[in-house]
């Protein structure tokens, strides 16, 4: 027998209620097959998250918390259409690329009982842990993959009885999906049913195919940066700032009845990295400060209820694109309050570094190697429509950029097509792959003419006396 490996790459728990499975032994294997639960009533077509590889149906009427889905990690939390359990994903990632579902599963078993002792709660009777393990099978098969799965009863503090189960799905070495349900005790049996349901319409990838399927996109975006050099892009700048609307449509389609969501002002210009911080003089620039490029600014206002957040980005790409900065500067203001945001950024070759200041937390350092393949600058992103009208190509495009909204280097996946009004394309974008499709239609010259962003909100060109009359007449702040 080979002896187990150390398990320390189990942080990933967070304790809660509860759990169970039932199965069948296969006696010539010894593998454990999930036998068939009782029927519910699950949605016809499955989620899909591309990210992981993987898809699984939910029951009908559950509320779906997504908000996390487009994140680095996606998960999601699932709450029963009558709130007696809890489901939720996580796909940790450990540096170990070879760890196992079974060592996952017992490091999981194991934090829940150290949690479970600190709380120093373990009523007379209990384990020395307080959790009590119901089942545990280490060789299950849903749909040809093998997992496992453990659940688990807990006593709290005032008597009530828990269950916590996990089922553990290998999705790449290092990388797991596990699903975790909760309940209390009484209600473990209809749970534990809707979770195996749940469970038994999980299918995954093979990792290898996934794999094809980005390299595919990839190598496709790559061929599309390679077609222009930093002369070519100076070539294509718009030659004034671009005004933008974002509001949410009237349901009686009247202009005066839609919902102001915020505005925008992108320009872009031939400029040097040292503009980034215009309190800084000439006198004082470095020799990098001194580099030419492209300077993209993008200022908006947003409206968030009784807040108003205003925002200033300033992009930097040097001409051989070898290198680029960054600032992003976010004040969120509420009456005479303000909590101000920043974030700065910048490429040296491969290295890339982003630091984060928000109010009250110490500063964040994140770091990156540039992806060898189909990386897209900041400013190369707003140039992106640019580059796909000059070429035309109608297909489907991947590429790696840094997304300030998840502080992450993410991938996403463009597709160019005709539109179906003349002179016009369609750019249609997922932002992150498990993201929702925007729909951007250009121009014959790539200028935005208008997005319908997966929201509900519609960014729409305008010219600037227009936008002002707009938010005027509506009484809306734009001093």
């Amino acid at each position: 027998m080979t002896p187990k490996r150390p398990v320390n790459a189990t942080r990933w728990l967070a304790l809660a209620p509860l759990l169970f499975i039932g199965a069948a032994i296969t006696p010539a294997t010894g593998q454990t097959t999930q036998s068939a639960p009782a029927r519910i009533a699950l949605a016809e077509d499955p989620m899909e998250i591309r990210s992981l590889g993987l898809s699984v149906r939910l029951p009908v009427g559950a509320r779906l918390d997504t908000s996390s889905i487009g994140a680095s990690n996606a998960s999601f939390t699932l709450f029963s259409e009558d709130n007696t359990w809890i489901m939720r994903l996580h796909s940790p990632k450990s540096r170990d690329r070879e760890l196992t579902t079974v060592e996952v599963a017992e490091g999981l078993i194991e934090e829940m009982k150290a949690t479970r002792a600190k709380s120093g709660r373990i009523a007379e009777g209990e384990s020395k842990s307080g959790v009590e393990l119901i089942d545990r099978a280490d060789n299950l098969l849903i749909n040809g993959v093998r997992a496992s799965r453990f659940y688990a009863k807990i006593a709290r503090g005032d008597g009530a009885k828990l269950v916590s189960g996990y089922t553990v799905f290998p999705l790449s070495p290092g990388q797991f999906a596990i699903f975790q349900l909760d309940c209390i005790d009484a209600e473990f049996d209809r749970a534990r049913s809707a979770y195996e349901t749940v469970l038994a319409t999980v299918a995954i990838t093979d990792p290898a195919e996934l794999a094809a399927d980005r390299a595919a996109g990839l190598l496709t975006g790559d061929r599309l940066l390679a077609q222009f050099n930093g002369e070519d892009l100076l070539n294509m700048l718009p030659p004034t700032a671009q005004f933008y609307r974002l509001y949410r449509p009237s349901s009686d389609g009247l202009e005066g009845d839609e919902q102001e969501v915020a505005y925008q002002v992108v320009e872009m210009r031939r400029g040097q990295r040292g503009e980034l911080d215009p309190r800084k003089p000439k006198s004082r620039w470095m020799q990098a400060d001194r580099d030419w490029g492209i300077i993209a600014t993008v200022k908006a206002r947003f409206l968030d209820g009784q807040r108003l957040v205003d925002s200033e980005s300033v992009f930097f790409l040097s001409l051989d694109r070898s290198n680029e900065a960054w600032s992003i500067h976010m004040a969120v203001k509420r009456g005479k309050d303000a909590a101000i945001f920043t974030e700065t950024g910048a490429r040296e070759g491969d290295a890339i570094e982003v630091n984060i200041i928000q109010p009250g937390q110490p500063q964040v350092t994140k770091r990156w190697r540039k992806p060898p393949e189909g990386y897209l600058s900041q400013v190369e992103t707003l140039l992106l429509p640019f580059m796909l009208a000059r070429t035309g190509a109608e297909t489907e495009f991947a590429f790696y950029t840094y997304q300030p909204q998840h502080n992450d280097i993410m991938l996403r996946r463009d597709t160019f097509e005709r539109s179906d009004r003349p002179g016009e394309w369609m750019q249609i974008t997922r932002p992150s792959e498990d993201a929702a499709l925007d729909r951007t239609a250009l121009d014959a010259d790539g200028l935005i003419v208008r997005k319908q962003l997966a929201s509900g909100v519609v960014m729409e060109a305008v010219k600037f006396d227009r936008l002002l009359s707009i938010w005027r007449s509506k009484g809306l702040p734009t001093e």
